[in-house]
């Protein structure tokens, strides 16, 4: 249960992010769990990753990171800010191989499932 259409401005914020870092031919994978009374979304991209200076300041408004390109720093405060307003969380890393990950939690309400 949540607000469909500030939650999908949420996760295309995450999307953007992903697609804006990974080159022409790189993968970005999307994986949708229920798991107890969680929904977990991770999104990975094979891009460049957040260098360890920039990932605890990353859901910062205005954080811009050392790419010098356009935009001003608020899609992923503004991705944040929505998922924790569904008393839901979003983190973020490094993959193993390159790239990062992020992973957005939902509790599931009492009552309610997933897609119903």
């Amino acid at each position: 249960m949540g607000d469909s259409y500030w939650i999908s401005q949420a996760l295309l914020n995450i999307m953007k992010n992903a697609v804006e870092h990974t080159n022409m031919n790189g993968k970005i994978f999307v994986c949708l769990k229920e798991k107890g009374t969680t929904v977990k979304l991770r999104i990975e991209d094979e891009g460049t990753g957040i260098s360890a200076e920039e990932l605890p300041h990353l859901f910062e408004r205005f954080h811009r990171g050392s790419f010098t390109k356009a935009g001003y720093g608020i899609g992923l405060n503004m991705a944040y800010d929505i998922i924790k307003a569904h008393h839901g969380t979003l983190s973020a890393g490094n993959r193993m191989e390159k790239g990062a990950w992020f992973l957005a939690e939902f509790p599931i309400l009492e009552g309610s499932r997933t897609y119903q």
